[in-house]
């Protein structure tokens, strides 16, 4: 059980919320495990995703009842489409787009990579921010609604109207819980914790899909809630000012440094990187995204009654984006604006969280039980670092885990040499701080690395010469008992039937790696 993910032709088009019969056969989506790559197949497993399935021509729909869903589909598709045609420039109606509607299909990949290297990939999915603008929002326009039972309610559709508008996204929904306690809070005059309110909403979400917790959406978003409510009071004390802009200046400044508590090691643990400037970044950010989606709501509103305000509030948001995208880019071009291929463990990231806490309990109620029970985890945090300092990699011999092609790196600090069975085969990227060199695979090439000599067999060899590694390009050999090598590496690539219980198979352990270690 589960679901299917379809691939299609790009002229058919497939529409959400809609029943079709699909002649296809389904296959199972495989997992790839390589270093520091990203796994696609254990991601989509997360959402429920276990089988695939490839469509050359349109399926027949069999269902395509209305209903409340469709509705807003179309709704959106509209809204989209009237942005489309309002900017001269793609890219401005593909931000407030993604922005307001969370419509990120047609957002280009230099923009998203914008974004992402300036650690602002959070921004692209639809937040507690977007959700708490479009609050303040009705509470302006209904804001003249003499009774309060009815003023809150109605807050409350038009948030979920939204949070449903806008794709159902975890951040949203999220954010959509809270606000509707405290709203609810209001109506019945009582006072609702923000923690609750957080707990709450974790509890009804994961009771209805506990797959959700692995969700790297759902673990940002409620670090970055858990983050804000244990610190960011205390950093923000820290410091008074007398003045009201350095004091709402402070407040962002607060609210940023202490979302990066518990979100900055999570966020490097998947990424592998650290964008230097997201402090910076992320403080710029907060008013233009303000001011967008402000100016997007306007438009969409005004355009119902007049043509002149869209155009003129189009006019500056085109110039607006246009200014906050060359920010973006010139922050990336900064010295060391990107740290890449940091490698943490998730006990670490555990470790860092827990230990955290416990310093926060030894300051807020001085609790010697509680704070030593999570200190503890703080030398185990220290040992872990200095032994990756310690094991320092100088040079790193890696077969990949790859389904088609067979594709081996030869690492050291400053350079790659991959060698390539295909050289024209689009294969993984190589880390963008080393110097690449591409190599054809010859047949039967011997490669020597570290005093180890590898070679890769197509047939057995007709000389008496003992290999360290031999790892197998032609599935007749799988099963031969007569290899001159101390290790045999069988690729993924290769299809075989034969018991390989002695070989290293990459398909059942994932790539083969060795590591010469300083």
């Amino acid at each position: 059980m589960g679901k299917l993910l379809i691939y299609s032709d790009s002229l058919i088009n497939l529409k959400e919320y809609e029943t079709y019969v699909i002649p296809a056969n389904y296959y199972q989506i495989e997992r790839f495990k390589n270093p520091d790559a990203f796994d696609y197949g254990t991601y989509l497993s997360h959402l429920s995703v276990y089988h695939q399935a490839y469509i050359k021509e349109s399926p027949l729909l069999i269902s395509s009842t209305p209903s409340f869903l469709k509705i807003l589909r179309d709704k959106r598709a509209k809204i989209s489409a009237f942005f489309n045609s309002q900017f001269e420039h793609t890219i401005t109606a593909e931000i407030v787009n993604t922005l307001l509607i969370g419509e990120k299909k047609n957002l280009d990949r230099d923009t998203k990579d914008a974004f992402i290297n300036n650690g602002l990939a959070h921004l692209l999915a639809i937040s507690g921010m977007h959700v708490g603008i479009v609050l303040i929002i009705l509470k302006f326009i209904l804001g003249k609604i003499p009774s309060r039972v009815l003023k809150n309610m109605l807050i409350i559709l038009g948030i979920w109207f939204y949070i449903l508008l806008s794709g159902m996204q975890i951040p949203a929904i999220r954010a959509g819980f809270m606000f509707s306690l405290m709203v609810i809070g209001q109506i019945s005059n009582r006072n609702i914790k923000v923690l609750n309110s957080v707990l709450f909403a974790a509890l009804v979400m994961l009771s209805i899909d506990p797959q959700i917790l692995f969700q790297l959406s759902f673990q940002l978003s409620f670090m970055a809630m858990a983050s804000i409510l244990l610190f960011y009071q205390k950093i923000y004390q820290f410091i008074e000012f007398k003045s009201t802009i350095l004091i709402k200046l402070w407040q962002l400044v607060s609210l940023n440094l202490s979302v990066q508590i518990f979100v900055l090691p999570l966020s490097i643990y998947y990424f592998k990187q650290l964008p230097t400037y997201s402090l910076f970044t992320s403080m710029i950010s907060v008013p233009f995204i303000i001011i967008i989606m402000w100016g997007s709501i306007i438009m969409l509103l005004s355009s119902t009654f007049s043509i002149l305000i869209p155009k003129c509030v189009g006019y500056v948001l085109e110039y607006l984006v246009s200014g906050y995208m060359h920010l973006l880019d010139w922050f990336s071009n900064l010295p060391h604006a990107l740290v890449q291929e940091i490698s943490i463990h998730g006990l670490q990231v555990i470790f860092w969280m827990v230990a955290v806490v416990g310093f926060l309990c030894f300051y807020y109620q001085r609790n010697r039980k509680t704070t030593l029970a999570c200190a503890s985890f703080l030398p185990l945090l220290l040992a872990s670092s200095v032994l990756n300092i310690h094991q320092e990699v100088i040079s790193e011999f890696t077969i990949y885990d790859e389904p088609k092609k067979l594709i081996i790196d030869l690492k050291n600090k400053e350079n790659v040499i991959r060698i390539l069975e295909d050289i024209h085969y689009k294969s993984y990227q190589v880390p963008e701080n080393k110097d690449a060199q591409i190599v054809q695979l010859n047949q039967d090439e011997i490669i020597r690395w570290n005093g180890m000599s590898i070679t890769i067999l197509n047939q057995v060899p007709s000389v008496e010469v003992n290999f360290d590694i031999c790892i197998i390009n032609n599935a007749s050999l799988v099963g031969k008992t007569t290899l001159p090598c101390k290790q045999v590496i069988l690729p993924r690539k290769l299809r075989y039937s034969e018991d390989h219980s002695l070989y290293y198979s990459i398909k059942e352990n994932g790539s083969f790696n060795l590591k010469q270690f300083k």
